[in-house]
């Protein structure tokens, strides 16, 4: 690549047209060169078809010429291909039905990863950087000579400007860092063409870039204000361009040539959901010599509302802005248009830095509390839309208002915001900058670009309601100023409807991520703004295990990771490790101490080892969200980490890597629903014998006329299943029920249980939550010490609860009682602990209304389930059969103290 390129400036984002006016390039091949290797090169090489919008480790298995990225650790036989060239070709020809009277033609790249050169028909045009958008290049001397074929070649050098904090470099990509072999990938420097490239088609003017924003009156009624860019053919805006005071008369752009300019007409079109016109604009303008923004307003005297989830119906409308001179229609745009505000204000918590950010959400004009979730990539190499549909589906049916996309991620897609904005899904958007980031040596030629690309895309979306600098990096040191003066000022300037966030944590929201029993993030966090980031480690679903992992791996012994020496666990398990998110050994205690009250660890076999580590992780889950939705604490949102992981890993995650829901899932879904119980005690780990208060909370936001016409019932049992205390009282957002608990002399557990029962006698709300009773902590001195700081969960009882569980027994019954549905019954005498439901078949992925849940003696639970054919979401399954459907009668349930049933 020696011959140096016609400079492309820095490119602004091209907006999307319909099939009339764009051609989307899909039919690639690839082959791949040394370095310093040009086209000439490239005559007598090897190409190969590869399927579009993917990486090249993906597309060089697809095209059957390497392993399977994820398989085993296939991953690390693939670090040769960063240090090579690979070349992508396509052939483009301008479709026939295409209009005679295009004057225009640029050619969009949404995502090159991330450094680029560019030839058309052999001649360099364009060198590009950044993984997020462009370039985009005007490609009109395509029309001089007619219909044609050329060609386009693309150069991508995986390691071109560095490899990121894995190879010691900082401060010079502009890509995901999760994508640059960063902790949470040890192997793929991914690059490739990852978003789609398209050819539009415009004639002698156009339009580019709306901007939709909306404001609420005091009667209801809405105003939508919209702003475009009309453009002559011949102009393409530049960053690198400012037109300075004073340098030229403010309508004229000095870099084209007067032209006679015709009039012109706007015209703005809303469409409901149900396609029905509710709204019409048309403003006559003269256009300016070069390019200018028009701006426009409609009134809608009775708007549908966009509400997150969970608030209210997200309403869509469509807009079509459409440029007309004369009788012809020159260009037509299309975005979505939801009518809501969003702003954060001051919340109630008290200031505690001199940055210090408003943390009271207010969504159209109603203060509310958000419950939320942190977003990684779904995919390091290949994302579809039926993943996105998969997961995006379960965190709306979790109760999920709010995902934080994570800023080692990616400035998340089209396609994910659009699912966003129709499942009421906000989204907090970092860029990416992540964890102590250091700028040095950022190109900010190549960051404004692509900031600006961003801001552009993304900024209609009515689910996008946060920008944010970054994951975890200083926004005040002197080498990051000039990267986040670019952000903040990029976001005020071409957005203006959002706040902006230098950085996560910043002004007062926390991460806390404590090796201590859970008990402890109450007292410590009680007055924290918002809670951003916490979780637990644990394991993928074992269904997710055996894709990835060889048979006799997986075969050995998982307790081996209790090992003093890590190395053991490395010889023995070298796939799992290799696929250990930010693999630290002094980690591997905190996750196993959470493990242990659930089950025996060494006796215990692997799948029941892994569904502890996943049971310790849900416990954490559930109880930090319900304990900070309460009315007692100053948090006005809650964010756990995280929903899922960008390839198959041991981590913090809710749902797998392949889709399978873990037991946190669960747990997220019971601590976000309407009404969310919240058992509280001020210590996990009890002394034989003492006295202690337990409490019963509940969410702030829960119904306050069903909370007056309900009551909360308290039931604590031993581990022998026995009832030792029961109560019940009425209970309010802020008037909580408490119960004074007399300790069990000998050691074992307490297993507190709280429903909610409404004014029908309907549950609504289950809480549970084990207490362990230790003997060391009749010792006063060894109970003092315990308590007085966090320490790790280090005080255990001799066996896990489950297998104490296990001396019971009881009965249960499931019956699937229509399409979709399936009813559990305990019919014997004592309660069912961890219901869980059973199902054989990993060509389908199974989630429910809930699972690992409680059931009373006698007590019967109706529960949604859902079937997706695993392909939909996992890296590894192939698609079922024509016409093959999943056999319900393989569904079972089993609880600690019952076997299968049917």
């Amino acid at each position: 690549m020696r011959s140096a390129p016609t400079p492309p400036g820095r490119s602004l984002y091209v907006w999307p047209r319909d099939a009339h006016r764009q051609l989307i390039l899909d039919r690639w091949q690839v082959t791949h060169t040394g370095p310093g290797a040009e086209p000439a090169d490239l005559d007598s090489g090897e190409w190969h078809d590869v399927e579009p919008c993917a990486m090249i480790q993906w597309q060089w298995f697809a095209a059957g010429q390497g392993p399977h990225p994820y398989l085993g650790r296939n991953s690390a036989d693939l670090r040769w291909m960063e240090e090579r060239t690979w070349w992508f070709r396509t052939t483009l020809e301008l479709p026939e039905a295409w209009p005679d009277e295009i004057d225009r033609l640029d050619l969009v790249f949404d995502g090159l990863d991330h450094d680029a050169a560019i030839w058309i028909d052999r001649v360099r045009t364009a060198d590009h950087h950044g993984a997020f958008g462009g370039p985009a290049l005007d490609v009109s001397g395509m029309l001089a000579g007619g219909p044609g074929r050329h060609e386009v070649l693309v150069a991508i050098s995986p390691a071109g400007t560095g490899r990121g904090k894995a190879a010691g470099e900082t401060g010079r990509l502009v890509k995901a860092e999760t994508y640059s072999r960063w902790i949470n990938n040890p192997d793929l420097m991914t690059a490739g063409i990852w978003r789609p490239v398209r050819l539009v088609a415009t004639e002698g003017y156009r339009l580019e870039r709306p901007q939709v924003a909306t404001r609420l009156a005091a009667d209801g009624s809405a105003w939508i204000d919209v702003e475009v860019e009309v453009l002559r053919a011949d102009v393409t805006p530049d960053l690198a361009f400012v037109t300075r005071y004073g340098q030229a008369p403010p309508l004229d752009d000095p870099r084209f040539a007067r032209r006679a300019a015709p009039a012109s007409r706007l015209r703005l079109t809303l469409h409901d959901a149900a396609g029905t016109i509710v709204a019409r604009d048309t403003a006559e303008f003269e256009p300016v010599q070069g390019r200018q923004w028009v701006r426009r307003t409609l009134d809608l005297a009775e708007p549908e509302l966009w509400w997150p989830n969970g608030l209210g119906d997200p309403h869509l409308y469509r807009l079509t802005i459409t440029l007309e001179q004369g009788d012809a229609v020159r260009d037509e745009l299309i975005t979505p248009v939801g009518i809501r505000t969003f702003e954060l204000t001051r919340s109630d918590a008290p200031r505690t830095a001199e940055h210090w950010l408003g943390w009271q959400p207010r969504i159209n004009g109603r203060e509310v509390f958000l419950r939320g979730m942190n977003w990684m990539p779904l995919d390091l190499l290949r994302l579809s839309r039926t993943k996105y549909e998969h997961f995006l589906r379960l965190a709306r049916e979790s109760g999920v208002q709010l995902l934080r996309v994570w800023g080692g991620g990616l400035i998340e897609t089209d396609e994910f915001f659009a699912l966003c904005d129709e499942l009421g899904l906000l989204v907090w958007q970092d860029f990416p900058l992540n964890t102590d980031y250091r700028c040095d040596g950022l190109p900010l030629d190549v960051w404004e670009q692509q900031v600006v690309w961003s801001i552009a895309r993304l900024r209609n979306h009515p689910s996008l309601a946060v920008w944010c600098g970054g994951n975890e990096f200083d926004p005040y040191l002197d080498v990051n100023a000039a990267a986040v003066g670019i952000m903040e000022r990029s976001v005020t300037d071409l957005d203006g409807s959002r706040p902006f966030v230098r950085a996560c944590s910043d002004a007062g929201d926390v991460h806390p991520y404590l090796d201590a029993d859970t008990s402890w993030y109450l007292p410590l966090y009680r007055q924290a703004p918002a809670i951003t980031e916490w979780g637990g480690h644990s394991l993928p679903a074992y269904d997710s295990l055996r894709e990835f992992m060889p048979e006799a791996e997986l075969a050995r012994p998982l307790a081996i990771l209790d090992a003093p020496d890590p190395a053991r666990f490395e010889d023995s398990h070298p796939t799992l490790r290799q696929h250990w998110a930010e693999f630290n050994p002094a980690r591997i205690p905190r996750m196993l101490d959470r493990a242990r009250i659930f089950d025996d660890l060494d006796t215990a076999g692997n799948e029941r080892f892994a569904e502890a580590v996943q049971l310790g992780a849900a416990e954490i889950y559930e109880t930090v969200g319900t304990d900070f939705r309460a009315g007692d604490v100053a948090a006005t949102m809650v964010l756990p980490w995280v929903f899922s992981r960008p390839w198959p890993s041991v981590g913090m995650q809710v749902i797998d890597h392949s889709g399978r829901p873990t037991p946190a899932h669960a747990a997220i879904r019971r601590s976000y629903a309407p009404i969310a119980l919240a058992i509280r005690c001020p210590h996990e780990a009890l002394a034989p014998g003492e006295r202690v208060p337990v409490q019963i909370a509940v969410n702030r936001d829960a119904g306050e006329a069903v909370l007056a016409a309900g009551r909360v019932r308290v039931r604590i049992y031993d581990d022998s299943l026995t009832l030792r205390r029961s109560g019940e009282d009425t209970i309010g957002r802020h008037d909580f029920v408490t119960l004074d608990v007399t300790v069990p002399d000998r050691p074992g557990y307490l297993i507190v249980v709280a429903d909610f029962i409404d004014g029908d006698g309907v549950r609504p709300a289950r809480a549970v939550r084990i207490l362990r009773v230790i003997e060391q902590l009749a010792d006063p001195s060894i109970r003092d010490v315990y308590r007085r700081a966090p320490r790790p969960t280090a005080m255990h009882h001799r066996h896990g609860l489950r297998p104490l569980i296990a001396r019971t027994a009881t009965t249960l019954d499931l019956k699937i009682t229509e399409a979709g549905a399936a009813t559990v019954v305990n019919s014997g005498q004592l309660p069912a602990p961890y219901v869980r439901w059973c199902w054989p078949d990993p060509g389908w992925i199974l989630d429910a209304e809930d699972d690992y849940f409680w059931l009373e003696p006698g007590e019967s639970r109706r529960l949604t389930v859902t079937l997706t054919p695993a392909h939909r979401a996992s890296s590894f399954a192939a698609p079922p059969a024509d016409g093959v459907q999943p056999d319900l009668d393989r569904l079972r349930v089993a609880a600690w103290n019952s076997g299968d049933a049917r």
